[in-house]
C-alpha cells in the first residue's frame, strides 16, 4: 500500500487561496478611451489583457 504525498497545506495558504479565488472572480470595470463606457469584467473570465467595448468595438487594456 502505498502512501499519498501530502502536501504542505497550512491554515494560511488555504486562506490566501480562497481569497485569491474570490478576488478572480469579483466585477471590475475598464473605462473604453474612445467613447468612455465603462465595460464589466471578471478575471477569472478573461484569458488575455484586453476586452472589447460593447458600444465602440475598441480594444479596451486591463490594468490589473
Amino acid at each position: 500500500m502505498e502512501i499519498p504525498e501530502q502536501k504542505n497545506c497550512t491554515i494560511f495558504s488555504a486562506l490566501i487561496e480562497t481569497i485569491h479565488n474570490k478576488d478572480q472572480k469579483k466585477l471590475r470595470f475598464a473605462k473604453c478611451p474612445e467613447c468612455g463606457r465603462l465595460n464589466p469584467f471578471r478575471l477569472a473570465s478573461i484569458a488575455g489583457v484586453t476586452i472589447k467595448c460593447k458600444k465602440c468595438g475598441n480594444k479596451v487594456s486591463i490594468r490589473t
